[in-house]
């Protein structure tokens, strides 16, 4: 996993034979959920047919258009690759750079509306001084003329002097070069009304004057999506707006693109990730086993393997309540593509009804299936690690864990059939423990595939016995050894062979 971001397609609406309104978004991987949110609020909104481009700089490293080395006063990724805006809409037409931390609360077309081509740019022209040393996670705030000019530019990129901000200018110049726009005389620039670019925390509204109401609020200082923000002004209707975009997100496949990853923050609803498969798989990759890791909090854990021949599809009943960050280990050219819904309220009451009546932590037993991923007839011990990726060194430890029994269990209370002859694939499920190894939050999962031998039924008479006279009750079947207890045959014999094999 390269970065905490996703690579973004190009978002385009409305009519596609019209020419579209291009917009550029700055994209810093620590900001990923601002661009998605300000992204949805431009597409919403809008009523002319837009096409949202992000800049993002690992991209533009690739593609050889930016090399300059990282200042350290470059808070975001985009602080001079905003400047390619007119080499990036091919020096044609008019584009809008914008950076990630915006939120419009009205129609794009209000704005295109106030375009002068005898501009070569068009901005709001702030006079903006920062009381605080620090903005968003702890960077630097640093003063400057014209500061904030930049974060919202509508570009006449065919403008002849706008044909000088080439890739070598912009990797070479000054930031105050820039940012100041020393390339043009001052009526070059032409002006946009405040509230196109409402800086949160200095500007302010005026009751009863509707021309000082925002139409895109600019978190300049840092907004929800940081802990240190998440009370700011005006936190409220981004908030709303990320429910928005979860909703609507959690209906389609997310595409999880090779050594990026995916990050899903399910706010106020549970997020239900159903199914992962192999969209694309180039040829000659069909072989390789691709892993899927999902991150909580500082844990990164495997939930599966799929495998383009054998396991190209993998279901699971996973509900989290808290953000997650998905991502997998296959190489370039493989495409698993993941489901998420918002979770139903049935899945709520069952998450009430799974947890035993015994307010004992110890005495707490709830079927959880050790089930282990197939490469080529071979079980694949490798499903959770605490911390990091060096989980191969780990098998005897990883799988104590997956036996100890979670203070709370979330996720369906179904179990899967069973039969002697040819068991089913089974669904792995999700649990959210108080305490796990004295982490609030972890998750343990099970790894559906496909069984390769049917369920044996246990050796011992009475535990036969005790398990017959008791099927029809939660942990039903129960480990004499250990005096656990648990709810279906092939628990107890996951439990059996994982505990007690060596005595066998």
């Amino acid at each position: 996993m390269s970065s905490e971001g996703k690579v973004h397609p190009v978002a385009s609406n409305g009519d596609l034979t019209k020419k579209p309104f291009k917009i550029f978004v700055g994209y810093d991987p620590r900001e990923d959920l601002a661009y998605e949110v300000c992204r949805h609020s431009i597409l919403k909104r809008s009523s002319i047919p837009v096409e949202i481009v992000p800049i993002k700089q690992s991209e533009l490293r690739k593609n050889g258009l930016y090399w300059r080395e990282r200042g350290q006063f470059e808070s975001t990724e985009f602080s001079f690759t905003r400047f390619l805006t007119p080499h990036l809409a091919n020096y044609d037409g008019w584009a809008m750079f914008v950076d990630c931390d915006f939120l419009y609360l009205a129609d794009i077309k209000e704005l295109t509306d106030l375009i002068d081509d005898k501009y070569a740019i068009m901005c709001v022209q702030h006079d903006y001084t920062p009381k605080e040393t620090t903005k968003m996670d702890g960077a630097v705030q640093t003063v400057y003329p014209r500061k904030n000019w930049s974060s919202m530019v509508l570009y006449n990129s065919g403008h002849p002097k706008n044909k000088v901000l080439t890739p070598e200018v912009v990797n070479k110049e000054t930031g105050a070069f820039l940012h100041r726009f020393q390339w043009l005389e001052d009526d070059d620039i032409g002006s946009i009304p405040f509230v196109w670019n409402f800086l949160e925390g200095h500007n302010q509204v005026v009751e009863n004057d509707p021309s000082t109401f925002p139409k895109s609020i600019h978190y300049t200082r840092g907004g929800p999506w940081f802990e240190a923000w998440k009370h700011c002004e005006f936190a409220d209707l981004w908030l709303k707006e990320m429910e928005e975009y979860n909703q609507e997100a959690q209906k389609k496949g997310v595409e999880v693109k090779s050594g990026e990853s995916v990050v899903v923050e399910p706010g106020t609803t549970l997020v239900h990730l159903s199914q992962a498969c192999l969209d694309v798989v180039k040829k000659g990759k069909g072989s390789d086993s691709i892993s899927l890791f999902v991150k909580i909090s500082d844990q990164k854990l495997v939930i599966g393997h799929l495998y383009a021949e054998k396991i190209p599809q993998l279901y699971f009943d996973l509900v989290f309540n808290k953000k997650f960050v998905l991502s997998h280990d296959g190489k370039s050219g493989t495409e698993p593509k993941v489901s998420l819904e918002e979770a139903k309220n049935e899945i709520k009451s069952d998450q009430k009804d799974s947890s035993s009546d015994d307010d004992d932590d110890e005495s707490e037993d709830e079927e959880f299936d050790q089930v282990k991923s197939v490469e080529d007839g071979s079980e694949d011990d490798d499903q959770s690690s605490d911390d990091d990726d060096d989980s191969d060194d780990e098998d005897d430890d990883s799988e104590e864990e997956h036996e100890e029994t979670p203070n709370k269990v979330e996720g369906s209370n179904k179990h899967a059939a069973e039969s002697s002859k040819t068991p089913v694939q089974k669904k792995a499920k999700f649990v959210t423990p108080e305490k796990t190894g004295g982490k609030k939050g972890a998750v343990h999962t099970a790894t559906p595939y496909p069984s390769k031998q049917a369920v044996k039924k246990p050796a011992n008479s009475d535990q036969t016995k005790q398990q017959s006279s008791n099927s029809s009750g939660i942990g039903a079947f129960r480990c004499n050894p250990c005096n656990r207890s648990f709810n279906s045959e092939g628990a107890l014999q996951n439990h059996t062979k994982a505990k007690h094999g060596a005595a066998k």
